[in-house]
């Protein structure tokens, strides 16, 4: 199929402050390889079709497939039909998916195996098909596959680690005209229009700073359905997958500074100090905020540790 035929699934999520950083379940990985890959199913790549099924068979025929080979040691592909189908009455209805809202279901409901749902298709045939007596046990099989939260990432290091430690990352990103040719892509070039948005899957880094990325169009491009993609592509939005449980402790305050007056010093002098912080990046971010404003009124700032 011609790539430029394709759906482009993803609609953008709507901004939402009560998004768990990743720190709420896992800290951020100061040592990192040069290189991984995580295990991948020997089926893929699959193939939406003409759907704007993209989110779904990113989140649930892949992803999540991953994360229960890395529990249990089979392969068992779940339904990504049953996800784009599964939407609560206030989540967008049209072709394709939030991604949040997508991630939300499968917080609440699960994943069913594949065979027991396995179709394509629009949302509301999708929809119908689901609302039919014979799928009415589909809620208890996909129960068990209930994820335990769901996290927003912004770095890179921020992606590697949940690639480490949770599994495949979901990469929603801008198609321009040059994504459709595939391989090994480039940034975009300079003026090329946004066609849409589209879902795939991060699933490793190679030692040239480039995300190892499945996709779901089947038998694309000239890596066939896989592509890889410069760390710093154009992004819209990335989100990590895991069982593991998030802290209880609510998301560090963005804008409050604890600061804190020292004044046993050797020398006699007094120092301010300020902490503490549990994401690095908001640490540093503060301190540059911070420094600038006294360099500019004279001062000498002098920075330990970082």
């Amino acid at each position: 199929m011609n790539p430029r035929n394709r759906c482009l699934g993803v609609i953008p999520s709507k901004p939402d402050p009560r998004d768990y950083h990743i720190s709420r379940v896992t800290a951020v990985k100061a040592a990192l390889p040069e290189s991984f890959r995580l295990p991948l199913p020997p089926d893929v790549p699959y193939d939406q079709d003409v759907y704007g099924m993209c989110v779904a068979f990113s989140t649930d025929a892949e992803i999540c497939q991953v994360n229960a080979y890395k529990q249990h040691g089979t392969w068992t592909r779940f339904s990504a039909g049953y996800r784009y189908a599964k939407r609560e009455p206030t989540d967008y209805l049209g072709e394709g998916m939030e991604p949040r809202e997508a991630l939300a279901s499968l917080l609440k409901y699960g994943t069913p195996p594949h065979h027991a749902f396995p179709y394509l298709g629009t949302y509301p045939d999708l929809a119908a098909r689901l609302a039919k007596p014979e799928f009415v046990t589909l809620d208890a099989l996909a129960y068990p596959q209930k994820i335990g939260a769901y996290v927003r990432l912004f770095s890179v290091d921020e992606v590697k680690t949940a690639l480490m430690t949770l599994g495949p990352v979901l990469y929603c990103i801008p198609v321009h005209d040059s994504f459709y040719e595939g391989g090994h892509l480039a940034l975009p070039r300079e003026g090329q229009a946004i066609r849409g948005y589209h879902a795939m899957v991060i699933y490793g880094w190679r030692e040239d700073n480039r995300w190892l990325v499945l996709n779901s169009w089947g038998d694309w491009g000239p890596l066939h359905g896989f592509c890889t993609m410069p760390f710093n592509y154009p992004v819209l939005e990335m989100w990590g997958i895991t069982d593991l449980t998030p802290d209880p402790r609510p998301p560090e305050p963005a804008t409050e500074l604890t600061m804190y007056l020292k004044r046993d010093n050797p020398d006699g002098l007094m120092r301010i100090q300020f902490g503490a912080f549990r994401v690095e990046a908001n640490a540093r971010a503060y301190a540059d905020t911070l420094q600038a404003i006294l360099e500019k009124g004279g001062a000498t700032v002098r920075r330990t540790g970082f």
